[in-house]
Order: C-alpha cells, then structure tokens, then sequence
C-alpha cells in the first residue's frame, strides 16, 4: 500500500482504542500526516487533546520513530532521536527555566550526557544513567574509582 497525506485522530472508536479517520478536534490526539496501513507513517505532526503537547518528527507503524521535536505547553522542549515511542538516542531535553539536558537518552531518560544551566554552564553529568553533580564544594585528596564503587579521602 503507498503513502498518502491525511489526518487521523487517536480515539476510542467501536471498544478499539487507536488511529481512527473520525475524531473530536478537541478532545482526542490528531495526527496530520503521511498515512500508510492506516497508521501515521513517515514524516507528521501529532497534537495531544486540548493542545497540551506537540510532537513534529517521523513515526513508523503509529509510533514516534526517528528524528522528531516533543513540545509540552510549559516551553519544555525534546529536539533528537526516538524508537518505540520513547526518547532513545542523541537528543537535547530544554526545560521551561532554559536548563539543558543533552546526550544520549534511554527509554525517555539522559543516560550518558550533560546538565547545564539557563547560561550554558555545566552543572552536572550524567554516567550510565546516574548523576554527577559537579557543584559539590567538598574536597578530596584520593578518589578510587572501580566498577560500580567509588571511594574517597577528604
């Protein structure tokens, strides 16, 4: 079956939760895009009821795959990668006070990647999905680092 340009609304229609042509504007999602097998495929723009969040990318089989921007109604924003629906790859998470999250993200989380502030200052890092945060004020004199432990001296 080819690719066609169409619109689609996500929506409970005959006990079928999914992509169906006949839809409430207002109350379900709508997707305005290439359509194949019925399901948003290729490049398309995905609204959430009531215009809460925004998702402008590719999908493949009704879900967010490849490159696409995520935009909830706050200002946070999700500019890179994404496979089965989720934040998966290279990406860059805004937050709405303009804080920055980017690196690589595993099932919706930065899991090796960088924090920065609203200035470009980095604050922390992330390692394999945990934390570093590189404003401690503390000081020490020897850090050993093994496979899963850290020791310190102060």
């Amino acid at each position: 079956m080819s690719r066609s340009q169409g619109v689609l609304f996500h929506n409970t229609a005959n006990g079928k939760v999914g992509y169906h042509e006949e839809g409430d504007e207002k109350n379900d999602g709508k997707y305005e895009g290439e359509i194949e097998n019925g399901l948003p495929n290729g490049q398309g723009t995905f609204t959430f009821p009531n215009s809460t969040q925004i998702y402008v990318g590719t999908f493949k089989d009704g879900l967010r795959e490849g490159k696409g921007t995520y935009t909830w109604s706050d200002g946070g924003k999700y500019e890179g990668e994404y496979r089965n629906n989720r934040r998966n790859g290279k990406g860059k998470r805004t937050t709405p006070d303009g804080s920055i999250g980017e690196g690589e993200f595993h099932d919706g989380d930065l899991w090796n990647g960088t924090i920065m502030d609203k200035d470009g200052d980095i604050i922390s890092k992330i390692a394999n999905g945990v934390e570093v945060n590189l404003l401690s004020t503390e000081v020490y004199s020897y850090i050993e680092w093994k496979e899963n432990e850290t020791t310190t001296r102060t």
